[in-house]
């Protein structure tokens, strides 16, 4: 079987804490010979060199995707997988010898990266958990022979996983299974699952110019928005969206377009420090810093899984909680006044969800609730 890889000469909930968010985009930044690890303030639009990074000689800082919930950045270079603190810039782990892994996706229930790989000559779906930091080829993909690299998006809501190949836009299930080819749009950059709508959003090349596109994420039910006759390259794998306002964005000749979904509006162009790349959007509270590592006692939660009581304990006084479902909607919110806490569930579907913990100093733990019934 032939493999071909596609080149084009063309250059993820957010939490609250007093009302006070930052938006930023994550990426990195060329100074001279290195590359740092930075994030640009989209309320002032100033840049932050958060770290510098030495992963090796490569000019483009490849592929990457971003886990909002517990501020962790991920990008492949070369056949490594660094796993970045997305607030104090610094590598906390990585995955080693990943080799031909494309199209990298972070999917929050099962703490794994979902991706296309290599094996035998074809391609396949596969996943690496990054508890075990185990590879595991979940199928070939049949008919499936060539990948444009970078483009891929994440519905999370129903663990689906979306991506560009020779068939065209390609939808493939929760077991690595290819189910549905939606459309065949190889002329498509930047591809962005929008949960709110359950629609994917793109830009298309169009005779030298750009539309914005939104497309039904079962059907190929294509909608254009807009017309960028200004707009003449865009970057593969250089998108990011924000989807608690439906904000599209996409790094072009222009700089960084922030697009409006619902409309195609371009609200505005964001510039682009030297050789910014690799953005991911998340929104972090105003105070959110590393303070978690300075604690003398972990937080505990018990038991986990649990058929309706979480018990929290080594609370801190004026500390705030969180639970979040798997759609990344705000279920419960409580202030702490006291060392423990017990949270009912008796009420809830029997699923996962995600708690986080905050102080006046910023966030103290985040993680997993495994509710069984």
């Amino acid at each position: 079987m032939r493999i071909i890889f596609y080149v084009f000469i063309t250059f993820i909930g957010a939490f609250h804490l007093n009302g006070q968010q930052i938006e930023k985009l994550f990426g990195a930044h060329s100074n001279g010979s290195q590359q740092v690890f930075s994030s640009l303030n989209l309320s002032n639009l100033n840049y932050t060199s958060l770290s510098v990074l030495n992963l090796g000689s490569n000019s483009s800082f490849g592929e990457t995707t971003f886990d909002t919930y517990n501020n962790r950045y991920f990008v492949k270079k070369g056949s490594t997988i660094y796993i970045l603190n997305a607030i104090s810039g610094t590598i906390t782990d990585s995955l080693n010898n990943v080799g031909l892994f494309y199209n990298m996706e972070f999917d929050q229930v099962s703490n794994t990266l979902i991706g296309l790989s290599v094996s035998g000559g074809s391609f396949v779906s596969k996943t690496y958990d990054l508890n075990t930091k185990i590879g595991n080829i979940k199928t070939t993909l049949i008919g499936v022979d060539s990948i444009v690299i970078g483009e891929s998006t994440f519905n999370q809501a129903h663990r689906r996983y979306f991506t560009l190949t020779n068939l065209g836009l390609t939808a493939i299930d929760s077991n690595g299974v290819l189910n549905d080819v939606l459309c065949s749009s190889p002329l498509l950059f930047g591809m962005e699952y929008n949960p709110l709508s359950n629609k994917i959003s793109y830009l298309q090349w169009n005779l030298g110019n750009f539309d914005f596109i939104s497309i039904e994420a079962n059907v190929c039910n294509i909608e254009f928005l807009a017309t960028y006759t200004t707009l003449t390259t865009a970057a593969r794998g250089e998108s990011t969206f924000d989807k608690q306002q439906g904000i599209y964005y996409n790094k072009t000749n222009l700089g960084i377009v922030k697009i409006l979904v619902q409309s195609g509006q371009m609200l505005s162009v964001l510039p682009i420090q030297i050789n910014f790349s690799g953005i991911e959007y998340n929104s972090v509270s105003a105070t959110a810093n590393i303070y978690s590592q300075h604690l003398k006692q972990e937080i505990s939660v018990y038991p986990n899984p649990s058929g309706a009581n979480f018990n929290f304990s080594y609370l801190e006084n004026d500390s705030y909680l969180e639970i979040i479902d798997i759609k990344g909607r705000q279920i419960f919110s409580t202030n702490l006044n006291g060392p423990k806490f017990v949270l009912d569930m008796t009420n809830k579907n029997p699923g996962m969800y995600f708690y986080k913990i905050l102080n006046s100093k910023g966030i103290l733990q985040t993680g997993k609730l495994i509710l069984n019934k």
